[in-house]
């Protein structure tokens, strides 16, 4: 082969090597190319679900596992949390009443207000979406709670029922013994008096204390065999005798044994109703498990008994619930919704966060009872309470029993002239006139 010939051979070899490899990176490149042609896909719309209360949700740890455990299980759905933080119920009827988009989903309502909220036509009856497996996990009582002529208008988010806390450090000092179930008011009072401390004629410790306030007062009245009025909302019952019993024995353990602090006394030390007992100033007090929660979290030594019995056994049950407002733009989300937080699944959520005691029935309490238990005096309660009394125009009835009872606990007006005026007043009050 000629010189000429191999350099026009070599030059053909690199001609193809070239085109060669020109070929393979469009190649490489074609797949990017398609790739990058593809359009991209937009992520699905959730359907989002706006959940009113009264609680601020980035502080509220409850809230904020109640909805990761629902958007965990409903992934379409996008749960939205607004916190109306004062003048609750009268804020949120106004939205209601005025429609529109402003109207809310789900609604955080407390049991005293339901019949109000239903007599207005603000909130929707649910008894049409619970089926039998759902009514029967529940507690009756707390049908009892959230029922309004004969109508379920709400599920319910938590219950409380009230105990006694004892403060160990001050029975201990005293060489008392903590009280034991079956313990009368009889005990309670002798108690009282042997835990109260007095220094140059004025208290500085109290036996007891009770924030004045109706639901406590009601645990005291329906141990007694009283209430504040007829089963039907109608008339006030405060009058009968065992109800002037009851506000007596009240009355007296501040004025005659002064084994109770008044309120000015027992707010020196601050404004929250458990600021006495917290600075170990009062050895005894009535409480859900919202108190424990703060006595816990000031490192209180404190324990947990029944409530000392009266005529009968008996606590209050208040329930805290969801209700679906009138004008909820999705109906079938917000059922979802309510059902979930007050199913087993949210109702354990409830309880491992403190929110409250579990409707549910269904609930594991095990973890609970490990705890403390003296926890189980808590559970125990449920199986004899009474819904706190609720009616239509509970905030003016209440307002009525207030203005009274307040002159009672400063001995300001007997207990008979109290109840009297309550009871001739109540008729019209409680009938909206």
């Amino acid at each position: 082969m000629s010189k000429s010939t191999r350099k026009l051979t070599a030059v053909a070899i690199i001609l193809v090597l070239v085109f060669a490899m020109a070929g393979c990176s469009k190649a490489a490149e074609a797949p990017a190319a398609e790739t990058a042609a593809k359009p991209t896909e937009a992520p699905v719309e959730k359907t989002k679900v706006r959940v009113t209360s009264w609680w601020n949700y980035t502080d509220s740890k409850p809230l904020q596992q109640l909805k990761a455990g629902f958007e965990a299980k409903n992934a379409d759905y996008e749960l939205v949390f607004e916190q109306i933080p004062t003048q609750y119920a009268d804020k949120v009827l106004a939205v209601v009443a005025g429609g529109g988009d402003q109207v809310p989903d789900v609604m955080m309502l407390a049991m005293d207000r339901i019949p109000q909220f239903a007599k207005a036509g603000a909130i929707q009856p649910l008894d049409g979406l619970m089926n039998e497996e759902y009514k029967n996990s529940l507690y009756p009582v707390v049908f009892d709670a959230v029922k309004f002529d004969g109508k379920v208008y709400a599920a319910p988010r938590d219950i409380t029922s009230f105990v006694m806390f004892c403060n160990k450090k001050l029975f201990d000092e005293a060489k008392v013994a903590i009280p034991e179930e079956g313990w009368t008011w009889e005990d309670f009072l002798s108690i009282s008096k042997k835990l109260t401390k007095v220094e140059g004629g004025n208290a500085v410790q109290w036996g007891y204390y009770f924030p004045k306030y109706h639901d406590t007062v009601f645990t005291w009245l329906i141990q007694n065999g009283a209430a504040y009025t007829t089963p039907d909302g109608k008339e006030g019952t405060l009058s009968k005798p065992e109800g002037k019993a009851a506000l007596k024995f009240l009355q007296d353990l501040v004025l005659k044994h002064k084994v109770c602090p008044t309120e000015t006394e027992a707010k020196q030390f601050g404004t929250d109703s458990s600021a006495a007992f917290i600075a170990g100033k009062v050895a005894m007090q009535i409480g859900g498990l919202s108190m424990s929660v703060a006595l816990d979290k000031n490192n209180v030594d404190y324990m947990m008994v029944p409530l000392p019995k009266g005529a009968k056994q008996a606590s209050t049950a208040f329930v805290n619930a969801w209700t679906m407002p009138k004008g909820a733009k999705n109906a079938e989300a917000a059922w979802k919704v309510i059902e979930y937080f007050s199913s087993k699944e949210g109702q354990q959520i409830v309880l491992d966060t403190k929110m409250g005691l579990p409707a549910s029935k269904d609930v594991d309490v095990k973890g609970f009872l490990q705890q403390r238990p003296d926890n189980k005096s808590l559970t125990d309660a449920l199986a004899y309470s009474i819904p706190f009394q609720t009616f239509e125009n509970s905030a003016k009835y209440y307002d009525l029993v207030k203005n009274n009872l307040d002159l009672v606990w400063l001995g300001e007006k007997s207990v008979d002239a109290a109840a009297d005026e309550i009871d001739k007043n109540a008729k019209d009050v409680l009938s909206g006139k």
